[in-house]
């Protein structure tokens, strides 16, 4: 075999590599994951090269948004199904109303633009 042509190895998990795939996914440094885990950053930058590791961040940071979008759903749906309950009133008006529907909309859709 050719000394240039590397053997396909598989990305071996473990607890240390979990760890610091949450890590990235929640936005740390990684001279500051380098140094909870006790490994160098180079050794971090080359597992963040891996594509299994990257598919895995990526799932995370989806997971994630997923679950931040579902709250911000529900808080929507709590303001219509209350400014309906009890009426409209000085506080609340119907263009408040139309607002947060406007923004439910948004949200299950996957629309960025917001206006709130």
């Amino acid at each position: 075999m050719p000394e240039n042509v590397r053997k396909k190895t598989f990305f071996h998990w473990n607890e240390q590599k979990i760890k610091a795939v949450e890590s990235i996914a929640k936005g740390e440094s990684q001279q500051r994951i380098a140094e909870n885990l006790g490994l160098s950053e180079r050794t971090l930058r080359r597992w963040s090269k891996n594509p299994e590791f990257k598919l895995k961040v990526d799932t995370i940071i989806l997971d994630m948004e997923t679950l931040c979008k579902e709250e911000r759903i529900k808080i929507a749906k709590a303001a219509i199904r209350q400014i309906l309950e009890h009426g409209m009133s000085d506080n609340v008006s119907s263009k408040d109303l139309l607002d947060w529907l406007k923004y439910a909309r948004d949200e299950c859709e996957g629309t960025k633009s917001r206006k709130r």
